[in-house]
């Protein structure tokens, strides 16, 4: 008889999450480097982050991309993710902004639990690098969400 996989996925701080598959552990700490990992969003979440992005301002626009977004939100496309992690900022020296091109003032202020709507690509052609082999968990940095919805919005 065939068994079920189970899967489930925990933090156990705000920069670590805990995988577990079949009961074997596996932790992920996010490295002082403005990192996060998200989790995408199935469609009824979706749905009702599209709808809440309509009735808002744009206050939380993290990109100058944003209104060509909600155009295309309202057609169907859509990529919206959960913050699992945060990885712990530290400050970046000008050798490492210009090597890594890390932008000056990346967004900060993302807590676990919020929601982003992430680009298809980031500038370097390539956005997602998945982690534990699972395609929705995905490991980026801070600065390449267009928009954050805040956790304590969507209570």
């Amino acid at each position: 008889m065939r068994g079920t996989v189970e899967e489930y996925i925990w933090n156990e701080a705000p920069d670590t999450v805990v995988y577990e598959r079949d009961g074997v552990e596996k932790r992920l700490t996010l490295t002082p480097n403005n990192l996060i990992l998200t989790r995408s969003c199935h469609m009824d979440t979706d749905r009702y982050l599209v709808n809440k992005l309509k009735n808002a301002n744009q206050t939380e626009c993290a990109d100058h991309r944003y209104d060509s977004y909600l155009d295309n939100l309202s057609t169907g496309y859509c990529n919206f993710c959960e913050v699992l992690a945060v990885g712990k900022t530290r400050p970046w020296t000008k050798q490492e902004q210009k090597k890594y091109k890390v932008a000056k003032y990346p967004i900060d202020d993302i807590h676990v639990g919020d929601f982003v709507l992430m680009p298809e690509k980031d500038n370097w052609n390539k956005l997602w690098r998945y982690i534990f082999g699972k395609p929705y968990l995905h490991v980026t940095q801070t600065r390449v969400p267009i928009l954050i919805i805040r956790k304590e919005d969507n209570v």
